[in-house]
């Protein structure tokens, strides 16, 4: 695979594992409540980031932030953390599909917000958005007969969201990609322990530990740092419509694991999804090469050679050879 297709690869893979803990995590809420919950999510993912730092070489190096590294991790941290808490409060007076479709939104957000920043989206990356939100629609089945509190919180986890990816895009380039993705880990892990001391009951059970261990070790260590990593060489819109490719995952998982199966209008919704992949990726061509290098927003991708020659590694990255992520 060309290097240049390793972003993609990676933000494919953390909608997998993303994809792959919503059984796990579907289970566990039935004995914890969800904001105790992501309290030890954050916490047992810190736990595994500093077990990795400890056996790292140049730890003096990599550890030595930059007040603007700490500034630019703390926001996309708070950005992260602020979409898995409204998240959760809206889920307590709202359905599971709606929550789903309103959080998905986000794929939308982010051109709109760029455009307002300054920073428009490429139109291609912008229409595959739509699409793929609108066939998010199908595939939750959400229904907005009457929208309440919780689907307004929603709204905020998707703002939220839609903030965090673009914080990567554009904070990842001007940064070294492990000290921000620590400080971004550490500040959302500071406000998940804020939480936990309002949160609900605990009885631990052994399907609480098992999704504790796979979404503090891949889900969050392990799948934030591939995203951390892949959006410093994506424009955000692009990267949000490959994330967008989580329920789609999910949707197999639960197949698999839990026996629930689509009906039509989830196969249709799946569809549209990988439309608005297609969209984004090729402005609707019929033409080989899904991956390609994207330039910045704004900007025409230069020539061939500066792409071969650009580097793609980041040196204070060791943990990259070795994410999770995103």
């Amino acid at each position: 695979m060309h290097n240049l297709n390793l972003p993609v690869a990676a933000l494919l893979a953390a909608a997998l594992v993303w994809g792959a803990t919503f059984p796990l995590v579907k289970t566990a809420l039935l004995d914890v409540d969800a904001i105790s919950f992501l309290g030890m999510r954050f916490a047992a993912a810190l736990g595994v980031l500093t077990v990795v730092l400890a056996g790292l070489p140049r730890r003096p190096e990599i550890l030595r932030i930059r007040p603007a590294e700490w500034s630019m991790g703390a926001v996309a941290g708070a950005a992260l953390y602020g979409g898995f808490l409204f998240q959760t409060l809206g889920l307590r007076t709202t359905t599971a599909a709606n929550s789903a479709f309103i959080t998905g939104l986000c794929v939308v957000m982010v051109p709109f917000l760029m455009w307002v920043g300054g920073k428009p989206s490429r139109l291609k990356h912008a229409a595959g958005a739509a699409i793929a939100a609108l066939g998010l629609w199908g595939l939750t089945g959400a229904d907005f007969a009457g929208v309440g509190r919780g689907d307004l919180l929603t709204l905020v986890c998707a703002l939220m969201f839609a903030l965090h990816i673009i914080c990567l895009g554009t904070f990842g380039k001007r940064v070294k990609t492990l000290r921000f993705f620590c400080v971004q880990l550490l500040s959302a892990s500071a406000l998940a322990a804020g939480a936990f001391l309002w949160g609900g009951p605990v009885r631990m059970s052994a399907g609480v530990a098992i999704a504790l261990l796979v979404t503090g070790v891949f889900a969050t260590t392990g799948a934030f740092f591939l995203q951390t990593w892949a959006q410093r060489r994506l424009e955000p819109t692009r990267a949000s419509i490959w994330i967008l490719t989580e329920p789609l995952f999910a949707l197999g998982f639960g197949a698999v694991l839990l026996g629930e199966f689509p009906g039509a209008a989830g196969l249709a919704g799946a569809a549209l999804i990988l439309t608005g992949v297609w969209v984004a990726e090729t402005g609707g061509r019929l033409s080989p090469g899904v991956f390609r290098p994207t330039a910045p927003a704004g900007g025409e991708p230069p020539p061939p050679k500066s792409y071969r020659s650009a580097p793609i590694g980041d040196s204070s990255s060791t943990m990259e050879s070795g994410h999770v992520e995103a």
